[in-house]
C-alpha cells in the first residue's frame, strides 16, 4: 500500500501558529515604504499593494521645464517604492517565522 503520513493535532503549537499568522497578516496591512529620487527632488510613499499614498515634489522641480524627465524621474522612484513594499511580506514572514536568511 506504501508509506502513510499521519497527521497528528497539536493544539497549542497550531494556536501559536495561528496567532503568529494573524500577527504577520496585520504588520503587512500597515505597510508602508518609500524612495526618493536620486537628485532628491521627489518622494514617494506606497502602501503594502504598492499604491501611492504620498507623493512630494521638491519646488527646485520647476527650474527645468522637461516634464518627460520628471516623469521618468517620478515612475523610477515609484518603481523603487514599490520594490520594498513587495519585498516586505517575505522579510516579515520570514522573520517571524523564524525562517533562515
Amino acid at each position: 500500500m506504501g508509506n502513510r503520513v499521519v497527521l497528528t493535532y497539536e493544539p497549542v503549537a497550531f494556536d501559536r501558529l495561528a496567532e503568529e499568522i494573524r500577527g504577520i497578516q496585520r504588520e503587512l496591512a500597515a505597510v508602508v515604504e518609500e524612495a526618493e529620487s536620486d537628485d532628491g527632488l521627489v518622494f514617494v510613499k506606497v502602501d503594502a499593494r504598492g499604491d501611492v499614498v504620498e507623493l512630494d515634489l521638491d519646488p527646485r522641480i520647476y527650474r527645468t521645464h522637461d516634464s518627460a524627465a520628471l516623469a521618468r524621474t517620478i515612475a523610477e522612484t515609484c518603481r523603487a517604492a514599490r520594490a520594498k513594499a513587495d519585498a516586505r511580506p517575505f522579510e516579515l514572514t520570514r522573520s517571524q517565522l523564524s525562517l533562515p536568511h
